[in-house]
């Protein structure tokens, strides 16, 4: 399907959203109001699910991610995977790079520019085609993701494995924060301040891959 198709489809749905819905999820997710609107966060009726556009680089919508009442993800068949970013987004620093909307809006909740993915795996072409004139810090947030085994018996953790991976396709200095509970919306729900996530980020090392 045309990218059209979905930024149509997107608008339907927005323009039927009642502002209440969105306040009420906002509640239920533990992050801000202006964050979800900002995202895009728009209820599809017939998915009975909260839709969220995801973009191309340039601020295109290329498809649409659906998070059911139950917290279950999908997406609208026919899209491709995306950025889930407000597309106005400038440089206030440092940008995070998340897993998920909400992730991303609980970043943004906290007051910082953030970009969306939809699992801890992909898009790096998009994001390097979003980020090529941002000058400025870049943090991935992974998910605090507990070790899986290997079939040789090595551990590996699918949420901090993907940022070390897209902080090398990305092709500049980056740094890694994990945080203490699952990811960074329960962080934000147990009360973490911005000040919280910037001396973890202060206490990150970088990684500077080419």
């Amino acid at each position: 399907e045309p990218s059209a198709d979905f930024a149509a489809m997107h608008a339907e749905w927005a323009r039927d959203t009642r502002m209440e819905a969105v306040c009420d999820l906002a509640e239920a997710l533990g992050v801000s109001y202006r964050a979800l609107y900002r995202l895009g966060a728009a209820w599809a009726p017939q998915h009975a699910a909260w839709a969220f556009p995801m973009r191309d680089g340039d601020g295109g919508i290329i498809g649409i991610r659906l998070r059911a009442m139950d917290g279950r993800k999908r997406a609208v068949r026919g899209s491709r995977a995306g950025l889930i970013c407000d597309p106005s987004l400038t440089g206030n620093i440092p940008l995070l790079i998340c897993e998920g909307p909400t992730d991303t809006a609980a970043a943004m909740t906290l007051g910082f520019s953030a970009i969306g993915r939809p699992s801890c795996r992909g898009q790096e072409d998009l994001l390097r085609a979003r980020l090529r004139l941002w000058r400025d810090d870049v943090v991935i947030v992974a998910d605090h993701d507990r070790p899986h085994e290997r079939p040789d018996g090595s551990a590996w953790r699918p949420g901090f494995d993907g940022a070390v991976d897209l902080a090398t396709a990305l092709r500049r200095p980056c740094r890694i924060i994990m945080p203490p509970g699952k990811d960074i919306r329960e962080w934000v729900r147990a009360g973490a301040q911005r000040s919280d996530i910037e001396a973890a980020v202060r206490d990150a090392r970088w990684l500077n891959v080419r």
